[in-house]
């Protein structure tokens, strides 16, 4: 993404002086040029985005399974301090039953956050680190392109040679010569894409 949007600066830089020389059609060409390139940096962040989310889904299912616990955890308990209650035969022995019950109920809930919290943390993390990971590795990829033509080919084989040579490592130009070969929504090919490079 940083090389990206590196990149992205440094053609707009150089669009930038050559549109202090240029005619009306030259004008038009610069223009659709900058157009391109923030749908680049854009297609780039929706793909970051969207890896984001599919990590959410994940956290919220994981949310999910620690509140049916605490729900069980609590009935359970609610259960176990009615059949208690049943047998009690004074006051002293009502309260100290309800006092167990407020403590057990409220070492639940503790462990509960806990548990919502390191999973929160854990979840940021990853996050994190598969944005960082998805930069790094695709920094690789473009980097070393012509190595990685060949796979490319091989996941992709609708692909042209003149295709790859356009791509130059670039991911939006790969994302938009699969669109034109393949006729995949853009989701799919980031997902695509997405899969492809964790599988390098």
């Amino acid at each position: 993404m940083n090389a990206t949007l590196n990149d992205f600066a440094d053609r707009s830089a150089e669009q930038a002086r050559k549109f202090l020389t240029m005619d009306i059609g030259g004008m038009r060409e610069l223009t659709e040029q900058s157009v391109e390139q923030v749908r680049e940096v854009l297609d780039g962040f929706l793909s970051a985005t969207s890896r984001t989310m599919e990590t959410l889904d994940k956290q919220a299912a994981d949310y999910r399974q620690i509140t049916a616990t605490l729900a069980a955890k609590t009935v359970a308990n609610s259960f176990d301090f009615a059949q208690k209650l049943l047998h009690a035969h004074t006051p002293q022995e009502i309260l100290q039953l309800q006092t167990e019950f407020l403590e057990s109920q409220m070492q639940t809930f503790i462990g509960q956050a806990n548990e919502l919290g390191r999973s929160a943390v854990k979840g940021a993390k990853t996050v994190a680190d598969e944005a960082v990971a998805a930069g790094a590795q695709w920094d690789r990829i473009e980097g070393n392109w012509k190595q990685f033509k060949g796979r490319v080919k091989e996941k992709w084989g609708k692909l042209t040679e003149s295709d790859l040579s356009m791509i130059e490592g670039r991911r939006d130009q790969l994302e938009g010569a699969i669109q034109q070969r393949y006729g995949y929504t853009r989701e799919r090919i980031r997902r695509d894409i997405d899969a492809w490079t964790r599988s390098l």
